[in-house]
């Protein structure tokens, strides 16, 4: 009976204790999509892989219109040129868009090496002010926007970072 009296009272004690102890954690959460959509910094890379794409889009328009002509012009000869001389045609035409399926490839490979690179060094950049602003204000954590489902809006510090961000750093350029 003594046991059961002392376990009793030892339940009792740490439910007491653990309902009176508050967290002085503090997390906040930052939308970091955000920050690489409307800063400077974000909107430079978002410039520059704008450009590089129409340089691509550009290019390759381009080429296959003159592949089309290309076609054409073996389809207009189809009737005067010989069957071996037809074949050699077409073959190096095969050959050609052959070719410019490479480059597409190897283009957008180089496309989206570039995009990943500009937007580790964007994240590199951020993190120290990220960093810093948790230690000024004493924060315990800082979370992804993205990975929470519901939250108060005040402890969305993105806007704050922002305007830090923004002061601090305003193009990122490939290098």
């Amino acid at each position: 009976m003594k046991y059961l009296k002392k376990i009793i009272l030892f339940s009792f004690l740490i439910i007491s204790f653990s309902s009176s102890v508050f967290s002085t954690e503090k997390i906040f959460a930052i939308d970091m999509d955000l920050l690489l959509e409307k800063s400077l910094a974000g909107k430079s890379i978002t410039k520059q892989l704008q450009s590089i794409q129409k340089k691509n889009r550009e290019y390759f328009t381009k080429e296959e219109k003159t592949l089309k002509n290309k076609e054409k012009e073996i389809i207009d000869q189809k009737n005067i040129l010989s069957k071996e001389e037809l074949n050699k045609k077409i073959s190096a035409l095969k050959k050609e868009v052959n070719e410019m399926n490479k480059e597409r490839n190897k283009r957008r490979s180089s496309y989206n090496n570039t995009k990943n690179k500009l937007i580790q060094s964007f994240l590199k950049q951020v993190n120290p002010i990220i960093t810093d602003y948790a230690k000024n204000n004493n924060i315990s954590m800082i979370i992804d926007q993205k990975n929470l489902i519901i939250s108060k809006n005040e402890i969305n510090i993105t806007n704050k970072i922002l305007k830090q961000l923004d002061e601090k750093i305003k193009k990122i350029k490939i290098n």
